[in-house]
C-alpha cells in the first residue's frame, strides 16, 4: 500500500507567521521569501485554516498564472495587470462584504474615509449626469448642510433605486442578484453561527429571524445598515473610478516625456487602499480581525498592459504605489495583517535597497529543511532502511522539500517499479537519474533558453546605449556584445556568456558572498540577471549568498554546459577558449567562506 505523502509542521516559522497575523492591527506587512520548492506555500496553507476561525477571517489570493503549469515552472507567462488587479480588489471586496455582514462597516464610515483622502464632489456631479439622474434644482443644500453629504446622498438614493428596478442600470460586487431582504436572509445562519459564539444577545436576534420571529421588530435595522453600507461601496467604487479616468490622459504624458508624478502613480491605487483602511478602521480585537495572503505576489510585477481596460499605470508602478501605501498606511494608522509569499529573489535585498528603508517591511527567509532535519523527517520513513540512500539523496539533490516529494511519487509508481531493475539499490539509483533527467528537460532546458533571450536583450540595450555606462566598465567580459544584425553571432555570444558564467561560478563552488567586502559587482553581470529572473539562481539576504535553489538544479546547470560544449564546432570552441582566456569571469574571490 503507498502511504501518503505527509505535510510535517516547521514550528518556528509558524510561529512567526503566527505572531504576525494574531493582531487585528500590525505595524509592517510581511514578506515570506525564498527559493522554490521549500515549502514557503505549504506553511502558509497548513495555517489558514487556523487562520479563519471565529473571529478571524483570511483572504487567501494566488497570482498564479495557470493551473495547468507544473510547479516547478519558472517562466510562467506573465499575466494581464488587469486580471490580477481584479484578484486583488476581488479578495479585498469580499472581506468589506463580510465586516458590513458583521456590522463592522457602515455607509457613513466609507464615506468618511473617502472624503478624507479625496474631493468628491466633481466625481459625484459626472456620476449622477453619467447616469441620466437630473438634480434638482428646488431642493438644494441649505448653508447649514454640507453640499458633499447632499450629492452623495443623492448618488446613494439613485444607486438604490437603480439596484432594484427591472432594468438594473447598478451592478457590480457589491449588487446583490436578488431582493435586499431575499440577499440578507441568505447569509443568515451565518450570522447567527458567528455572532453567537462571541455575542449571545446579539446571536439571538439573527436566531429569531430564522424562525421567522420578530423579523420586522429586530433584524429590519440591520438590513438597512446592511443595505447602506454596500450600497456606499458601490458609490466609493465608481468615484475612484471616475478620477482614474479623468488622470489617463495626465499619465500619458508622463510617459511620454519620462517624468513622474505620486499623486498620478496613486490613482490607480485608490480603490485597493480605501478597502485597506476601511478594513483596519473596522478590525477589532475578539470580534472581526481580517488578514490578507497574497501568493506568487512577484507576478503583479512582472504583469502586462494588453488593452485600454487595463490600469493607467503600468504594472511596476502599480506594485510600488500598493507597497509604499501599504508601508504608509502601517507606520502612521496600523494596518491589518498582510502576507506576500514570493519565490523572486528581487524581495530578498533589491526590494528594501529600492524603497531605501531596511525596516519597510517584515522580511522572513525560507530555506526549507537542513540536511539534518530532513534526515530526521525523511529518513527511514520514506527513502530507506540504511543510511546510504540518504547519503545519495543529499549529495545529488539536496534537502529541498519539492525534490524530496517528486522523488518520493516517483518511487511510489508501481508502473515505474515493474520497468525498473529488480535489484533494489540499482533500482534507486534508476529512479534518482530519471528525477535528474526529468527536472533538466521540464525545468532547466526551457529556463536556459529564456536566459538566452534576455542576454539577446542585453545586447540590444548595449547597442542603442540603454545601459549605464557603469555597467560596461573596462575589462568585463560582457562589455563587447556582437553587431544586433548578425543573430547567429549574437545568439553564439550569450551561449558562450552563459557558459564562461557557469564555469566560473563552478570555479567559486556554486556559492559566493556579494555582500563580501562590498562586492557588487556580479549583480552587474547580465548571465546573473539573467539566471535570477528565470529563477535557477537566488539571491539570499541573510546569508548574502547567491546560489543555485538547490544541489539538482545545480547538477542541472553543469550538465548543462557539458551538452552545450559538446556542440560546439572548431570555431566556437575556440572562440569560448579565447573568451576564458582573454575575457573570462573569475568570482573566487566571492566564494562562500
Amino acid at each position: 500500500m503507498q502511504r501518503k505523502w505527509r505535510i510535517f509542521p516547521r514550528p518556528l516559522m509558524e510561529s512567526v507567521l503566527n505572531s504576525h497575523v494574531w493582531h487585528h492591527r500590525v505595524n509592517q506587512p510581511l514578506f515570506l521569501h525564498g527559493p522554490r520548492g521549500v515549502g514557503k506555500n505549504t506553511i502558509i496553507q497548513r495555517l489558514v485554516k487556523e487562520w479563519n476561525t471565529v473571529p478571524h477571517i483570511v483572504e487567501y489570493i494566488d497570482f498564479h498564472s495557470s493551473e495547468n503549469l507544473p510547479p516547478w515552472t519558472f517562466n510562467e507567462p506573465p499575466s494581464s495587470l488587469r486580471s490580477l488587479r481584479l484578484e486583488l480588489e476581488g479578495g479585498l471586496e469580499s472581506l468589506a462584504k463580510k465586516g458590513v455582514e458583521l456590522g463592522c462597516i457602515g455607509g457613513r464610515q466609507v464615506y468618511r474615509t473617502l472624503k478624507k483622502w479625496h474631493g468628491i464632489d466633481g466625481a459625484l456631479l459626472h456620476f449622477l449626469k453619467q447616469k441620466e439622474q437630473k438634480l434638482p434644482n428646488k431642493i438644494a443644500p441649505s448653508r447649514s448642510r454640507d453640499e458633499t453629504l447632499f450629492l452623495w446622498e443623492r448618488a446613494l438614493c439613485y444607486v438604490s433605486d437603480a439596484s432594484e428596478g427591472p432594468d438594473r442600470k447598478c451592478q457590480g460586487s457589491f449588487m446583490p442578484d436578488k431582493s435586499w431582504e431575499n440577499e440578507f436572509r441568505k447569509i443568515l445562519p451565518e450570522l447567527a453561527s458567528w455572532h453567537g459564539s462571541l455575542d449571545p444577545g446579539r446571536g439571538s436576534i439573527y436566531r429569531d429571524s430564522l424562525d421567522g420571529k420578530n423579523w420586522n421588530a429586530k433584524a429590519k435595522e440591520e438590513l438597512n445598515y446592511f443595505k447602506e453600507a454596500l450600497l456606499s461601496l458601490y458609490l466609493a467604487k465608481e468615484v475612484l473610478l471616475i478620477h482614474e479616468q479623468w488622470r489617463a490622459n495626465a499619465v500619458e504624458h508622463l510617459k511620454r516625456t519620462g517624468k513622474f508624478s505620486r499623486m498620478l502613480a496613486h490613482s490607480a491605487t485608490n480603490w485597493p487602499l480605501l478597502l485597506l483602511e476601511i478594513l483596519t478602521q473596522a478590525a477589532q480585537s475578539d470580534y472581526f480581525q481580517p488578514k490578507l495572503v497574497i501568493n506568487n505576489f512577484d507576478m503583479l510585477r512582472k504583469a502586462f498592459r494588453d488593452s485600454s481596460a487595463d490600469p493607467i499605470v503600468d504594472a511596476a508602478m502599480y506594485h510600488d504605489s500598493l507597497l509604499l501605501r501599504l508601508v504608509s498606511l502601517g507606520l502612521n494608522d496600523r494596518c491589518i495583517p498582510v502576507i506576500f509569499v514570493t519565490s523572486d529573489s528581487y524581495y530578498s535585498y533589491q526590494l528594501y535597497r529600492d524603497f531605501a528603508y531596511a525596516n519597510s517591511f517584515i522580511s522572513r527567509e525560507n530555506f526549507g529543511w537542513t540536511p539534518e532535519e530532513a534526515k530526521i523527517h525523511m529518513v527511514p520513513d520514506y527513502f530507506s532502511e540504511d543510511e546510504l540512500q540518504w547519503q545519495v539523496i543529499a549529495s545529488e539533490l539536496g534537502s529541498n522539500s519539492r525534490h524530496l516529494y517528486e522523488l518520493y511519487a516517483l518511487k511510489q509508481s508501481s508502473y515505474l517499479g515493474e520497468n525498473l531493475e529488480e535489484n533494489k539499490r540499482s533500482r534507486f539509483l534508476d529512479y534518482l537519474d530519471l528525477y535528474l533527467g526529468y527536472l533538466q528537460v521540464t525545468v532547466v532546458n526551457p529556463a536556459m533558453e529564456s536566459a538566452l533571450e534576455i542576454l539577446k536583450k542585453f545586447a540590444e540595450d548595449v547597442y542603442f546605449q540603454r545601459v549605464q555606462k557603469s555597467r560596461l566598465s573596462h575589462g568585463v567580459a560582457w562589455r563587447h556584445p556582437p553587431n544586433l544584425t548578425d543573430n547567429e553571432r549574437c545568439c553564439q555570444w550569450a551561449k558562450i556568456q552563459l557558459i564562461d558564467f557557469i564555469e566560473a561560478f563552478s570555479n567559486a563552488e556554486f556559492g559566493v558572498n556579494y555582500l563580501s567586502d562590498y562586492s557588487y559587482e556580479i549583480l552587474d553581470d547580465p548571465a546573473t540577471q539573467a539566471l535570477i529572473q528565470v529563477g535557477l539562481l537566488y539571491q539570499q539576504r541573510d546569508p548574502s549568498f547567491l546560489r543555485p535553489l538547490s544541489r539538482g538544479i545545480q547538477r542541472c546547470l553543469v550538465r548543462w554546459v557539458i551538452q552545450e560544449k559538446s556542440q560546439l564546432d572548431i570555431w566556437q570552441s575556440i572562440n569560448l577558449i579565447w573568451h576564458r582566456v582573454i575575457r573570462g569571469r573569475s568570482y573566487r574571490h566571492l566564494m562562500e567562506g
